[in-house]
């Protein structure tokens, strides 16, 4: 679950992207995807067996830049909204 801020109206997004893998990551790991510059190190694995669901927490440190355009470009990279905060 990737999570970034828009400052100026003190709201986030908090948004997702759905993979299937026999991978299970651990904290520390790096995941790539299309909508990063650089890999995402990774701060937390929540794994849940009762759903055979592994999720996974990546840092996002954004600025007052994050944008609806921004929000545009993971949405075109497969992401989608999860919630708004």
């Amino acid at each position: 679950m990737q999570s970034f801020c828009s400052i100026p109206e003190q709201k986030y997004k908090m948004v997702k992207k759905t993979h299937k893998s026999e991978i299970i990551p651990r904290k520390g790991d790096y995941i790539s995807d299309l909508a990063f510059k650089e890999p995402k190190k990774v701060e937390k694995v929540v794994i849940n067996y009762n759903t055979d669901k592994c999720y996974v927490d990546v840092p996002f440190y954004k600025t007052a830049y994050s944008t609806k355009e921004e929000i545009n470009m993971y949405q075109g990279h497969g992401w989608s909204i999860l919630e708004e905060r």
